[in-house]
């Protein structure tokens, strides 16, 4: 599985992630820091195509 995180507000990147067949597999609350305030992450996941299949 291949795994990436953003910021939800990051329209750019969670646009480029759900293209690559990303989805959203959490959401840790408060848990990066940017500018001086907190904000949620999305945790994002893509099975490979290649690997685990049988």
């Amino acid at each position: 599985m291949f795994q990436a995180g953003s910021f939800p507000e990051n329209v750019e990147s969670m646009g480029l992630h759900r293209k690559w067949g990303f989805r959203e597999v959490g959401k840790p609350e408060a848990l990066g820091r940017l500018s001086g305030r907190w904000h949620d992450l999305l945790l994002l996941g893509r099975r490979s195509r290649v690997v685990g299949v049988d």
